[in-house]
């Protein structure tokens, strides 16, 4: 009786098992397929936009010359935050469904996070997920920091994303612009300019306070999500003149706004301090 019960206890749980097993499968074959899907629909939104308004335009001066500077900020929005973005989801969930098919889990972006990100911290840190946490866990926690210089750890830590990226002037670049959207951002966060608003916005009860709350994350999130286009630009255009035709006639306008960032760094830290 006793080897029977043992018997009817394994039979039970190998039917546990395989029925697990069967609705992993399933679930690993629909996320198979939406990633196919989300693929499929955007690498037709990439070509059709790529054909239509192609990148390599905006490092010619006679096209950038002939419009004007907010033209070619709306036509770099096109061009490289709906048409590069969408072929590079393209690519990266047809890669996400290859490891499907294969059983494998991954986690390598994070397209609604990004999509939402307010400050160019989040941006980088939901973009390419695996490549973000290597970066941080075996480059830049592994460098030595003896005398608390956050900033060599950080720019270190850049230079090897750069160099695993590819060295050329458009990368160097884009990762100088990078780093220093990066930079910025970090350090205006933890000055008491930030502190304060975050207060005002954040007021209970306070009409004007709610609005400017909306306001506010609007404009972090316009100013945030059209940096990354204007950051990345630099990686698609072939020359250094190029490069510097497209930020001289776009006015350095995703530029600016970091220094003014740093500025109130500098003034809380000198002035209000």
């Amino acid at each position: 009786q006793a080897r029977g019960a043992r018997r009817a206890e394994g039979a039970a749980r190998s039917a546990i098992l395989c029925r697990y097993g069967l609705e992993s499968d399933i679930l690993q074959v629909w996320k198979a397929v939406y990633a196919l899907i989300t693929a499929a629909i955007c690498g037709f939104i990439g070509q059709r936009v790529t054909i239509h308004y192609p990148a390599i335009r905006l490092e010619d001066e006679n096209f950038l010359s002939t419009n004007s500077w907010l033209y070619n900020c709306f036509y770099c929005w096109i061009s490289v935050y709906v048409g590069f973005r969408c072929t590079i989801y393209f690519m990266w969930n047809l890669m996400r469904a290859n490891a499907y098919i294969l059983g494998i889990e991954t986690d390598k972006d994070d397209l609604w996070g990004n999509l939402t990100a307010t400050n160019m911290i989040v941006v980088m840190n939901t973009w390419n997920k695996l490549v973000s946490k290597w970066l941080k866990l075996i480059c830049f926690e592994q460098f030595e920091n003896p005398h608390g210089h956050y900033q060599r750890k950080f720019f270190l830590s850049f230079m090897i994303s750069l160099i695993w990226h590819g060295v050329g002037p458009n990368s160097i670049v884009t990762f100088t612009l990078w780093s220093f959207a990066s930079f910025a951002t970090r350090k205006f966060r933890k000055s008491s300019i930030y502190r304060q608003i975050q207060e005002f916005i954040r007021k209970p009860n306070s009409q004007i306070s709610s609005i400017c709350f909306y306001v506010y994350y609007f404009i972090s999130w316009a100013m945030a999500q059209f940096g990354v286009c204007y950051f990345t630009t630099a990686y698609g255009l072939k020359t250094i003149g190029g490069i510097f035709n497209f930020l001289y006639y776009t006015r350095f306008v995703s530029i600016l706004p970091l220094c003014l960032a740093l500025l109130l760094k500098w003034i809380d830290q000198k002035i209000i301090k």
